[in-house]
């Protein structure tokens, strides 16, 4: 395994003298109004069943959408129609190990909604496996990462170096961000959308 050299920066480009001063940084730049935490969700994953509104919450969390006028079909950014499906068929799931990860993110990457814009045109698009990723990390109580732009934007500000094509989750599975694969590496099965 190879090791990395961890490299707490501001955003001006000054190093700061340990971890606990960058991170006191960093988190004062997202003041929890603006971005609340999903802590509070992730304990409540280990410890119980999530509810429907809990999912609802995710969702209008994960979308930028806490404010309510965004939270509806046909906005730009929000995947309305799939957070309320998740709403309905996950409370209560809990994933623990990898292969049933897998499963999930491959699922859930690929499901669809339409969005229909005033001149009539509809485009479909994709959950994508940043909400996915955001779903399955509360599900399993904080077990799998969330992998957004926010996690690759973290990781080469630490490491120097960008995220590679593929993400290791856990210690067997393995993401492809580009084509949405997801692959069990111990079993050699691959799940694909």
């Amino acid at each position: 395994m190879q090791r990395v050299n961890l490299r707490f920066q501001f955003a001006d480009g000054r190093m700061a003298t340990d971890a606990r001063e960058w991170l006191d940084y960093w988190v004062s730049r997202y003041p929890r109004n603006k971005y609340p935490s999903i802590n509070h969700l992730i304990r409540l994953g280990t410890s119980g069943p999530l509810s429907s509104a809990d999912f609802e919450w995710i969702g209008k969390w994960k979308d930028g959408a806490l404010n309510g006028d965004k939270w509806k079909p046909n906005v730009a950014m929000v995947a309305y129609e799939i957070w309320t499906l998740a709403s309905s068929v996950l409370p209560g799931m809990r994933i623990s190990d990898e292969q049933a990860a897998a499963g999930f993110l491959t699922e859930w990457i690929w499901k669809t909604y339409k969005d229909t814009y005033r001149n009539g045109s509809v485009r479909k698009k994709k959950f994508g496996l940043s909400r996915a990723s955001t779903l399955l990390h509360v599900i399993s109580g904080g077990m799998f990462p969330i992998l957004d732009s926010n996690v690759r934007t973290a990781f080469k500000r630490l490491t120097g170096s960008p995220l590679g094509k593929t993400t290791w989750i856990g210690t067997s599975l393995l993401i492809d961000r580009y084509s949405n694969r997801s692959w069990m590496l111990a079993e050699k099965r691959t799940y694909e959308g």
